[in-house]
């Protein structure tokens, strides 16, 4: 397949590069105007109760976890019951409602919620309602210059509001990122390459790659929402597999010119060895992330979906463009050099003095003693994961300062943690609305079953919204007086806890809410039979968590499994054994502990944090352990892949396992470590950015990266190879047979090529 790959490209190559250029600048077109179409959020099952009663109540209910929350601050001197105060609120509440795209607004003034107001009675909140039809974004950047300066402090926050900022952090931080890594990847590439032109071909195919994947992804959310986040993974993975891509692929076709070839023969060459290597990895990699797709959570699978679609552009890009870029630069590949070349390690590959040969014969002189020197370390670090508590983003996941987060620190110090997050229960009538007497009588009795649970501070419903509905007698006086029209306030109290069959009951407590104590709350509640005639749903921050944890509970086996088996079969296609694709997925598994535990100790335990730029969470956002593993898998995989395709390249011509060892690992040393560098230097840009839950992903990616490039593959590989020896590349026969017959992985000879 390579071959005719090659030589068709080597004739059409100025046909395939000008498609390639076709691309590039419909890509630059057609993937602008992506930031505003991604979505935010997307931790929830939206299959799950807590995902079925927050759509509810932010579509009828004028409430739930998607509501903006304005704060009203009284200035100093004044407390919410001061008349100027509370006319000039109100003032400004009226505004509010009029404004485009905001359905209504509940406040401590029309409905006489008392848990819309601080204790110390120096600010209250409102909750207001975004119409589904609007831009979120700009409804809150327009509220935000519409109120700028009112004469009541009023300040914008909620899950619209942190949405909002977090859409403005993450492009701010796409930026940065950006502007770090390219320059120096640029450096680095000179480094490697000696050449101004090798170093700017995957400088090319990375620009290549971000923007082709943009412009999918601008048609993806045609069709599936898209996670914000997925916009910085798929710059990462597009751009740091791009040129790890065309690094093994520039390098080898370099190499075959050296040799003497011709240009059209080192390109076919060149396509049947570090080309096929590059399929088998980009499958890999792309195979592990689609394996997000398992998971209910939009986050989730948009970073699967939006992760492959890099990986593969980067990929389709370094076997087709690439290629026919190097075909028209022939020779020309060397030209502008910037010092004496040198040849690189993979270019001494007949050499039997390399720094990373000797280090192998090194390594399998002692095999057993490097791999408890090695596996040792690698377990204690991995340790603090042993003790990871999960959760999900609060306001800490934006920075210090940003308008949402404000108001979220303000209200948790004005207001108890479990007053802004309640556990929130949907109550159901089967028999009619809820606005009926016996209905109301039923909705009394269960409320105060509700203040008898351990935790509960206060119950607040329909049945109880005012101290004087002590009685049921009271309850019906109410409601006549409702209906009557006699007390607006109260019309206004029944349209944001009653909504035909369905009432709203909120339970308050003391604490975190995303804490165990708010999670056996909830567990609780679920629990409790529902009273005659009726049926509950629970929502609310603690229940959408238990639903997230429950999730990843059931999933995660699953993925896993999927992921290891799927990646196993593709190295026994490539390899022709069952003992290597075995070994390689269980290094890399102890190879990720040190990630996970990482991942604990900086973010959960706060070490390091003031180096950096994080702070001490407490716990780890419950799905950066799945994206970490899932793409620290397959990037691992693929240096995994790179390594063993040249050892078993050696192997089917020397049969001598170790010998096969030392020059596979001599072979792709300094490329392995000069990828691993680029890479690094890709990921290190994204993890400097100022959203935590990216940071976390990144900083995981980064150590995952370094300990693949460094202890496993010039340790704990050529420990392990050594101690298996031939049965390294066991089958069974039929399996061999399979292989043989697919010939997937045959190695082609210098002569065939």
């Amino acid at each position: 397949m390579f071959r005719g790959l090659g030589h068709f490209i080597y004739r059409r190559r100025v046909a395939v590069a000008l498609f390639g250029a076709l691309f590039l600048m419909a890509s630059a077109v057609g993937g602008a105007g992506l930031f505003s179409r991604l979505s935010s959020g997307g931790y929830d099952n939206p299959d799950s109760d807590s995902a079925r009663v927050a759509r509810r109540l932010e579509a009828d209910f004028g409430g739930g976890e998607g509501a903006l929350v304005v704060l009203l601050t009284a200035p100093e001197g004044q407390s919410v019951d001061t008349p100027a105060f509370s006319a000039g609120a109100q003032a400004q509440l009226a505004r509010l409602r009029a404004f485009p795209g905001i359905l209504n607004v509940n406040d401590a003034f029309n409905t006489g919620a008392a848990q819309l107001i601080a204790p110390d009675r120096k600010s209250s909140y409102a909750v207001a309602q975004l119409s589904s039809l609007a831009d979120h974004r700009e409804v809150i950047h327009a509220l935000r210059l519409k109120f700028a300066g009112s004469p009541v402090l009023m300040q914008f926050g909620g899950a619209p509001a942190i949405d909002a900022d977090v859409l403005d952090q993450v492009g701010r931080d796409l930026k940065v990122a950006e502007a770090i890594t390219l320059p120096v990847t640029a450096v680095l590439l000179l480094f490697v390459f000696g050449s101004v032109l090798a170093a700017a071909l995957p400088l090319a195919m990375a620009g290549l790659s971000i923007l082709g994947a943009f412009l999918l992804l601008r048609l993806l959310v045609l069709f599936t929402p898209v996670s914000v986040f997925s916009v910085n993974v798929v710059s990462m993975l597009g751009m740091g597999l791009a040129i790890d891509y065309s690094l093994f692929i520039v390098s080898r076709f370099r190499e075959e010119l050296g040799l003497g070839k011709t240009v059209e023969a080192a390109l076919v060459r060149t396509l049947q060895t570090a080309g096929h290597t590059v399929l088998f990895s980009g499958m890999t990699v792309t195979l592990s992330l689609l394996s997000l797709l398992l998971f209910p959570q939009m986050l989730l699978r948009s970073m699967g979906l939006g992760g492959s679609i890099g990986v593969l552009v980067a990929m389709g890009g370094s076997l087709t463009v690439l290629p026919a870029l190097l075909a028209l630069l022939g020779h020309r590949v060397n030209a502008l050099a910037v010092r004496l070349r040198r040849a690189p390690a993979s270019e001494q590959a007949t050499e039997e003095r390399g720094f990373w040969f000797r280090l192998s014969h090194l390594v399998m002189k002692r095999p057993v003693t490097v791999l408890c020197a090695t596996l040792i370390p690698l377990l204690v670090a991995g340790s603090p994961f042993l003790h990871v508590r999960f959760s999900m983003p609060d306001e800490r996941n934006i920075p210090r300062g940003l308008e949402s987060r404000v108001v979220a620190e303000r209200l948790k110090a004005q207001f108890t943690e479990g007053a802004l997050s309640p556990v929130e229960l949907l109550l159901h009538f089967k028999d009619g609305p809820v606005a009926r007497n016996d209905a109301l009588d039923t909705l009394y009795d269960y409320v105060r079953t509700l203040q008898k649970l351990p935790g509960v501070v206060r119950v607040v419903s329909l049945a109880n919204l005012d101290p004087r509905l002590d009685s049921k007698s009271e309850l019906h006086r109410f409601l006549r007086m409702v209906r009557s029209g006699n007390l607006p306030e109260g019309q206004a109290a029944l349209d944001h806890f009653a909504q035909g069959s369905d009432t709203l009951v909120q339970l308050f407590f003391k604490g975190d809410p995303r804490g165990s104590s708010a999670r056996a709350l909830v567990e609780s509640v679920r629990a409790m039979p529902p009273p005659v005639n009726t049926e509950f749903k629970v929502g609310g921050v603690s229940a959408q968590l238990l639903d997230l944890l429950a999730d990843m509970g059931r999933v995660v086996p699953r993925a896993l499994l999927v992921i290891i088996v799927t990646v196993f079969c593709l190295l026994f296609l490539m390899l022709g054994s069952l003992v290597v694709p075995f070994k390689a997925v269980l290094l890399n598994l102890l190879s990720l502990t040190v990630t996970f535990g990482g991942l604990v100790f900086v973010f959960q335990d706060g070490h390091f944090g003031r180096i950096l730029g994080t702070e001490r969470l407490g716990s780890i956002d419950a799905l950066q352990p799945v994206l970490v593993f899932v793409i620290a898998f397959g990037l691992s995989m693929d240096y995994e892949v790179f390594l063993l395709s040249r050892i078993k390249e050696s192997f089917d011509q020397t049969q001598d396992n170790a010998r096969s060892v030392a020059l596979g690992v001599q072979r792709t040393g300094g490329l392995i470590t000069s990828a691993a560098a680029l890479l690094c230097v890709v990921i290190l840009g994204f993890a400097t950015g100022r959203v935590l839950s990216l940071k976390q992903v990144g900083f995981g990616l980064l150590l995952a990266v370094l300990v693949d490039a460094t202890l496993v593959r010039s340790l704990l590989v050529p420990a392990t190879m050594r101690l298996l020896g031939s049965a390294n590349w066991w089958a069974p026969a039929p399996l061999k047979r399979l292989y043989e017959k697919l010939g997937w992985g045959k190695t082609v000879s210098a002569d065939e090529a």
